[in-house]
């Protein structure tokens, strides 16, 4: 949401940015017209105290987060007519569940393609017997097992676990059947990870662009840390396909793993709210956030074109700081390559082509404050 507030501020936008977390970096934005802090979404408070404020400031549009959405199913039909998301509220809450995503795919017409480029996955949903270690097995390893807040039974807050063996998995599986009604578990596909954004509204592609990671944090698979654009179309075209088959009309992220030696690209979800990697699109000349709003106010610009210049950029801090730790941690991964990303983080640091996603024109306290704060947290 940084990345949003400072496209919307930089466009002309009066932005209010709100969370319940007092220290959250974008409150400090020199592009936040406003800063306020909210009650936690789980305090019965929140929503009267939204309904409130949007009235009061006359709001004329939320982005929101998937926990602002999770908190405002209840009031969902008051507070949709500010939010450029839709087209309504079953479709938005199904592209918000990786179990129904997929679910969704798996049952499209024989011979239409969504179902293509699917890793193989297991859903389990409550009522169901749970997996064994034995069915388990036949997924190549390691395994994820996804839940999500939409699903939560006991919280609102997704969560994902890496199994190395199929007993682990049999094990994580059963435990989270305790607090969610539905999980996918998904088999492993190599690959690096790149993904496909879109901003659609009244049908039309608004903005299209993609990224390709180089650093996860971990480094096994998390978010992308160091990255730059990228376009291939055969990604892209999959990628459009399944989003129109979902009907989603807002951003989306649209994440694949992709082998660059052969050449083949798996699915692995979609993420229907804005992405921590927006910055290095918003360096190319994609602004997103703003291209997003203008349609929502019916005044579109031309969608600008995808294949950019590929310049990289780091999310340093505490990103690239994950990535390294998992890496230096990680006892499988040998000593020779542990020496190299060392020396590579330092000479990343000092290559002046290598773009910080904080380190922003016109708010680059952002970076200190996070670095500030990382400093205290290893303190401890």
């Amino acid at each position: 949401m940084i990345g949003a507030i400072r496209s919307l501020g930089r466009a002309g936008y009066r932005v209010h940015a709100c969370s319940w977390d007092a220290d959250a970096l974008g409150l400090r934005s020199s592009y936040a017209e406003r800063s306020e802090v909210h009650p936690p979404y789980a305090d019965p408070a929140f929503l009267p105290w939204l309904l409130d404020y949007a009235d009061r400031h006359a709001i004329d549009a939320i982005l929101p987060s998937e926990s602002f959405l999770l908190a405002i199913r209840p009031a969902y039909d008051r507070i949709a007519p500010r939010m450029p998301i839709g087209p309504d509220e079953a479709t938005v809450y199904r592209c918000f569940s990786k179990f129904d995503v997929v679910e969704h795919f798996q049952r499209a017409p024989a011979g239409s393609g969504i179902a293509d480029h699917l890793p193989e996955s297991l859903l389990w949903r409550r009522g169901d017997p749970l997996p064994g270690a034995e069915r388990l097995a036949a997924l190549r390893r390691p395994v994820f097992i996804k839940a999500d807040g939409v699903q939560g039974t006991a919280r609102h807050k997704g969560t994902i676990a890496r199994a190395k063996t199929a007993e682990e998995a049999a094990q994580a599986v059963a435990r989270l059947a305790n607090d969610y009604s539905a999980i996918l578990v998904q088999s492993f596909v190599p690959g690096t990870r790149v993904v496909a954004d879109f901003c659609i509204w009244k049908g039309q592609v608004r903005s299209r662009s993609m990224m390709e990671a180089q650093h996860e944090s971990p480094h096994y698979g998390g978010i992308s840390t160091l990255r730059t654009t990228t376009w291939d179309q055969a990604v892209w075209d999959d990628a459009e396909r399944k989003l129109r088959h979902l009907g989603l009309e807002g951003v989306a992220m649209m994440e694949y793993r992709r082998d660059t030696a052969t050449g083949e690209f798996n699915y692995i979800e979609i993420n229907a709210r804005y992405w921590t990697g927006i910055h290095v699109e918003m360096g190319a000349g994609i602004d997103i956030p703003t291209l997003q709003m203008d349609a929502f106010f019916d005044r579109p610009q031309p969608v600008p074109d995808p294949r950019t210049p590929r310049i990289p950029y780091r999310y340093t801090v505490p990103g690239e700081m994950g990535y390294l730790g998992s890496l230096l941690k990680d006892p499988s991964v040998g000593a020779a390559r542990k020496a190299k990303a060392i020396a590579e983080f330092v000479a990343l640091g000092l290559d002046p082509r290598v773009k910080s996603d904080l380190s922003f024109p016109g708010d680059r306290k952002l970076w200190f404050l996070a670095l500030s704060r990382y400093a205290r947290q290893l303190a401890k």
